[in-house]
């Protein structure tokens, strides 16, 4: 709660440093907005781009487990298989 009541600080004390307008000029026109807006807008896409990044991140871990678990359990009957094979033999 208190690092977000931090970044909130933090926020308020950088858009008031930073309200000056900036153009954005692409070739359908131009936009003119508050930089601290510009700022907002990349830190959005930033987290938005980290996001996607870790979904497939994570993703590809989960692949993983489950592999590793499907492996495990070959193991494990191919350990309790030749458990009874030995059992059987000591007999």
């Amino acid at each position: 709660m208190f690092i977000a009541a931090l970044a909130v600080a933090a926020g308020v004390m950088l858009a008031s440093a930073n309200s000056h307008f900036v153009d954005f000029n692409y070739m359908a026109g131009d936009i003119r907005l508050p930089f601290v807006v510009w700022l907002f807008f990349s830190l959005l896409i930033g987290v938005c781009l980290g996001l996607c990044v870790a979904m497939v991140w994570a993703a590809r871990l989960h692949r993983q487990v489950r592999r590793s678990e499907r492996n495990r359990e070959m193991l494990q009957k191919e350990l309790d298989n030749l458990r009874r094979l030995r059992s059987g033999v000591a007999q």
